[in-house]
């Protein structure tokens, strides 16, 4: 079982495991619920991908 921790700035839509994987919390979008999901991505990934664009 994995330990997820709120991403800083991200409270509440974002989680971060301990090996790096982000998953986007369930929320609701024009009245309709979006489940939970693990993104592709993992953390190193997307620092790496923000340093790109910058």
């Amino acid at each position: 079982m994995k330990d997820w921790k709120d991403i800083e700035g991200m409270e509440g839509r974002y989680q971060m495991s301990g090996d790096g994987s982000i998953r986007v919390l369930s929320h609701f979008v024009r009245g309709r619920k979006v489940p939970m999901k693990i993104l592709d991505l993992k953390y190193q990934e997307v620092v790496a991908i923000k340093k790109r664009l910058e």
